[in-house]
């Protein structure tokens, strides 16, 4: 058993970090990865549910920014599998964003004594906010979200700009408003990234760092 800010915790540690679409989350999650070997992050990306039972354009009409495009009760039992039953590695699906199907293939996902699990929604279910020791938000302006989300999703998932943005505009935002943005209450550290300077720049804020170096500081114990 090990002590951080007052927190008695076992590994493995697991750690949420949420935002809305474009905040910098994913990008933040790999920076406290550099700092730290002994760690694994799992995209609650992968836990969309599976529309291959839909058209093409069914599916361009659904709406994923509310926490119920992701199945939450899989997320769960996932999630509570790697804190309760000591596991070496663990499976979880594998989502294609172009077609917004999931693979036949799982992921295999190494268990690690650090655990972050970063996506829109993990602070809107109790049960699975509840598994987190730490939890952090990363906080950042609408146009800036959009900017990463363009940048994103044009490149990495080969989306059409026009849709990227209609998008935007008709689900993302109105959704974040509506399930995320609130979210921001539950969490143990609130980050403000800011599109102009490096991600890594929260790294500058106090408590977190000191927060960082205490994890490095317990794995070489």
């Amino acid at each position: 058993m090990h002590k951080i800010f007052d927190r008695e915790i076992k590994f493995p540690i697991l750690i949420g970090i949420c935002g809305g679409s474009g905040s910098g989350k994913s990008e933040f999650a790999y920076n406290i990865a550099s700092e730290i070997d002994d760690l694994v992050i799992i995209s609650t990306d992968n836990f969309y549910r599976d529309l291959s039972y839909m058209s093409e354009e069914e599916r361009k009409k659904v709406d994923f920014d509310k926490p119920s495009s992701v199945d939450m009760d899989e997320l769960y039992y996932t999630l509570a599998k790697i804190k309760k039953n000591n596991l070496s590695e663990i499976a979880i699906p594998k989502y294609d964003f172009k077609d917004h199907v999931r693979s036949k293939d799982k992921k295999i996902v190494t268990i690690k004594k650090i655990v972050i699990i970063e996506g829109l929604f993990i602070f809107t279910d109790e049960r699975v906010r509840d598994l987190f020791d730490y939890k952090i938000f990363v906080d950042s302006a609408s146009g800036e979200r959009l900017a990463r989300r363009l940048d994103r999703d044009e490149k990495v998932r080969g989306r059409d700009k026009m849709d990227i943005v209609d998008q935007w505009r008709r689900n993302v935002e109105p959704g974040f408003q509506k399930h995320i943005r609130f979210t921001k209450s539950y969490a143990d550290f609130v980050i403000n990234s800011r599109f102009e300077e490096p991600i890594d720049q929260p790294f500058l804020q106090k408590p977190l760092q000191v927060f960082v170096s205490a994890l490095k500081y317990m794995l070489k114990k």
